[in-house]
């Protein structure tokens, strides 16, 4: 039975003459020779100079080969790469080191074995239309079937002189490290595998194909002891290296110093890494003392230059390395952080990094970025046998085509400094172990066109979203209170268990709660512990409870670096046969974005909705709501901390939370539907925190400037709502509107209070667009679910587009790859009767109140219902950039 990693190619055993090379570039004794030959034995180069002096016996060949016009060069060694990335390209574009990573892991978690295969194969490909002939891969993702195999039979299959490197991350999430845990394997299976590979295919012979490596991903993925265990099986082998990331940005560094409680240098000798069997990726963040010991230990670097650039992780300095005497080759890295394989590209790339850093045409000349990507490599993978044009060297070279070709235009003084300096395009030959692998600028060992539609096949189906988050405002500064029931806090952990985590930091817990009816009397009390504590047996468990604004401001920093989009006022869409574009004003004037779905979360009064359903404004209850914080009142309270509830009169009532130092009142009152329009006319009145806009806390500005007469309408339109709630509660004790009355008027929100009848919320999602929310299922506050029933509608959302992150009163997009409107529908399908039944329930206990029939607390219908003991699957987040 073939092997799954495919059967090396056969050896040349024939004769190869390649002459009348315009220049070549040897990187040995012999320097550049014009009018060059080259012939090759098999698959060694047996000589090497000007054509006109090859000997006699060297005249003919089993191929002769006109080479004329062609600047040749030994072929390139890449020594840092990811090449499964290529299927995820142009994600988290505007993310540094560990942002972009938490961003991808979950989109390279769904690879398949062939995916793998065609996406380095595809890698290789680009590699060698560059000038690159041998490269290594770092390969530490082994999701569903996904083996170091796969591209190991990729190599074999194009060509490629292949150092694979059987990758490992251990330090799952759960245990300190930064990739989800689903990525991570346990350290001795992830050896055993390590071993399997290296007896199966590993040669450690002078010319070889292929030899092995063991890397560990890096210090913030993996334990100590797989550190020392890879360290100690690759020494049993000859020729088997070490690879690893090492100090790539400041972030690596305090990781280093918080977890090892050491920079990189001294952790390297603690897990044995200090010899000269290691090469380390990037290194950008070495100091003085860690350059000497790479030296003095034979360690090497491959230097990134576009992929450190790109995630912004700096520039590593490469002159002063070499001039301490450390080896540095290049790599191009992933495809998904460059994100091109060119090697010539990041030899160009590194020469001008480093002048520019330096201010200093001696940072990296120009033969010296070529002689880096070449014999740099060589020895990063402990090669004696490549990185030269001259006998006894393996024949791997790289030939460009001056003739007709405007990157050359002008430059053919030097073409060699041109292949760095005028960028000229694809190789025109490429010979690897005496093979030809491109001819004429084609490659001979695969169909090209056929590999590109494979590849973008398998690129489809690895999730791979752009998103936009559409926030109508600002985010807001400050807020009231917002409580999430078990099921709310739930769904968060399945979402995202590092947010929940954020949320309980800011959780505060009842201690006491008070009742009191609207003359004061104290109806009911308990000690024993508030909603979030005494109901958590009946209702399910874990309650959480903060303030509103803190909620939002964690679910936003949960977002990808650039998703999030404020001020950005949704006006209507239009949906195609291709997708939707919706169109926003925002501070700059109209926008439109082109998207794949549109996911409508812009609350009760949504403006998606309207367009999608046309089903008009919903109900107006004839309540409205005031809600504020404030410093905790001065004088007696009733309790000292905890839970106060001042019940019906008129149907008013009033609810109090102490927490900390603040006070936070929400207030419910009947107010007249033809007043609607003074208290907003049903859009949410939102907090406006002029304080920071203002020149001077003390003056307010100058007098009669804009920023005044701004906070002075403010202040005007603050105290009317606060005239209007505390004319609610006229005749309550003063205990209630005293401290009403303390409230900075610039804190306090008014809106109506509307629903949807249930029959009108059956419609969740049509074509490319999807409601969510309230949005979708406008209930009322009395079972306190609406937060919480937002949140499952994003964890089942995502479940089905596959995207992660939740914003709630946003309008979310989903811009690449195309997820189509089943999606959707499967959403509709498994919320529509669990949201339906809450908000139907919640509606009926409005009803219920009014009429004074209200019987059972939200605390009881919840537990009677179930709806706070539903428990969701973790969702397998897929990647999200902006």
């Amino acid at each position: 039975m073939a092997s799954r990693g495919g059967e090396p190619r056969a050896v040349p055993t024939q004769t190869a003459l390649y002459k009348h090379f315009a220049v070549a570039a040897t990187f040995s004794e012999l320097g550049d020779v014009e009018n060059a030959a080259i012939y090759v034995r098999d698959n060694v180069i047996a000589w090497v100079g000007p054509t006109t002096d090859l000997p006699t016996e060297l005249q003919t060949a089993d191929t002769v080969v006109d080479c004329s016009g062609r600047v040749v060069i030994p072929g390139m060694v890449n020594t840092h790469h990811h090449m499964y990335q290529s299927l995820t390209r142009c994600v988290a574009q505007d993310s540094p080191l560990f942002n972009w990573l938490v961003s991808l892991y979950p989109a390279w978690a769904t690879m398949t074995g062939q995916d793998a295969y065609v996406a380095a194969k595809l890698s290789m490909a680009e590699l060698l239309l560059s000038g690159c002939t041998c490269s290594s891969d770092h390969h530490y993702v082994f999701p569903n079937d996904v083996t170091l195999d796969d591209t190991i039979r990729a190599a074999r299959d194009i060509g490629m002189r292949f150092h694979p490197t059987r990758g490992i991350m251990t330090l799952g999430r759960s245990k300190g490290g930064l990739p989800p845990d689903n990525c991570v394997e346990e350290t001795g299976a992830a050896l055993e595998d390590a071993k399997r590979l290296i007896e199966q295919y590993h040669d450690p012979t002078k010319y070889s194909m292929l030899r092995m490596g063991i890397a560990p991903c890096s210090p913030f993925s993996v334990t100590n002891d797989c550190m020392i265990g890879a360290a100690q099986l690759a020494r049993q082998y000859e020729h088997v290296r070490l690879h690893t990331h090492l100090a790539e940005n400041v972030q690596d560094i305090e990781y280093s110093e918080k977890t090892y409680g050491c920079r990189p240098g001294k952790y390297l000798t603690q897990v044995q890494w200090d010899k000269d069997d290691c090469w380390f990726a990037h290194c950008v963040m070495l100091d003085e003392e860690e350059r000497h010991q790479f030296a003095a230990c034979g360690l090497g670097i491959a230097h990134c230059p576009s992929s450190n650039a790109r995630l912004a992780s700096g520039i590593a300095p490469v002159r002063a390395l070499r001039d301490a005497g450390v080896n540095v080759g290049l790599g191009v890295d992933g495809n998904a952080s460059n994100d091109s394989g060119n090697m010539l590209e990041q030899a160009r790339l590194a020469m001008l990094l480093q002048r520019g850093l330096l201010r200093d045409v001696k940072g990296m000349r120009i033969r010296e970025a070529l002689e880096i990507a070449i014999q740099g490599g060589a020895r990063n993978l402990g090669r004696d046998d490549i990185g030269q044009l001259a006998p006894g060297f393996a024949a791997d070279f790289a030939a460009w085509n001056t003739d007709g070709n405007v990157g050359f235009a002008g430059s053919l003084a030097d073409p060699v400094a041109a292949l760095i300096l005028c960028t000229p395009g694809h190789v025109d030959m490429s010979v690897v172990n005496g093979s030809v692998v491109v001819k004429d600028g084609k490659l001979t060992t695969c169909d090209l066109e056929a590999l590109l539609k494979d590849h973008a096949e398998a690129s489809k189906r690895v999730p791979n979203l752009r998103v936009a988050v559409c926030e109508r405002a600002e985010l807001r500064p400050r807020g009231a209170i917002v409580f999430l029931p078990p099921n709310g806090v739930r769904a968060i952990e399945a979402i995202s268990p590092a947010v929940k985590a954020a949320l309980q930091r800011h959780h505060t817990t009842h201690v006491k709660t008070r009742s009191f009816n609207a003359a004061g009397e104290q109806v009911a009390s308990s000690d024993e512990g508030g909603p979030s504590a005494k109901k958590a047996a009946a209702d399910g468990g874990e309650r959480i409870m903060l303030p509103w604004h803190v909620l939002q401001g964690e679910m936003a920093a949960a977002l990808p670096e650039g998703v999030l989009r404020t001020s950005h006022r949704f006006l209507r869409y239009a949906e195609t046969e291709e997708g939707v574009v919706a169109e926003f004003d925002t501070p700059e004037g109209l926008r439109s974005v082109h998207a794949s779905l549109l996911l409508g979360c812009d609350g009760g009064q949504s403006a998606v909705r309207e367009q999608l359903l046309g089903d008009g404004p919903p109900q107006y209850l004839g309540m409205a709501i005031w809600r504020a914080v404030r410093p905790y009142p001065e004088g007696e309270w009733p309790v000292d901390t905890g839970y106060v509830g001042w019940t019906a009169k008129a149907g008013a009532s009033c609810l109090t939370h102490c927490i900390g130092d603040k006070l936070v009142w929400q207030a419910f009152a009947p107010w007249p539907a033809e007043q609607l329009e003074a208290i907003g006319g049903g859009r949410q009145a939102y907090i406006e925190d002029l304080q920071d806009q203002q020149p001077s806390q003390q003056g307010g500005g100058t007098p009669g400037s804009s920023a005044q007469r701004r906070r002075q309408d403010a202040e005007a339109e603050g105290r009317a709502r606060l005239s209007r709630a505390l004319s609610a509660f006229e005749g309550y004790p003063e205990v209630l509107s005293g401290a009403m009355a303390g409230t900075d008027p610039l804190a306090v929100t008014e809106h109506g209070q509307f629903c949807r009848e249930p029959e009108q919320c059956q419609t969740y999602a049509r074509g490319r667009v999807a409601l969510t929310g309230d949005a979708a299922h406008l209930g009322t506050p009395f079972l306190g679910q609406g937060c919480s029933q937002a949140i499952e509608d994003a964890l089942e959302l995502g479940r089905a587009v596959g995207e992660r992150c939740v914003q709630l009163r946003a309008l979310l997009l989903c811009t690449h790859p195309r997820p189509q409107p089943a999606a959707l529908a499967a959403y509709q399908d498994v919320r529509l009767p669990l949201s339906g039944e809450v908000q139907a329930t919640s509606v009926q206990m409005f009803r219920d109140f009014r009429a004074g029939k209200l019987e059972k607390s939200e605390f009881d219908v919840n537990a009677e219902r179930g709806f706070t003991r539903r428990t969701f699957a973790p969702l397998e987040p897929a990647v999200v950039a902006a």
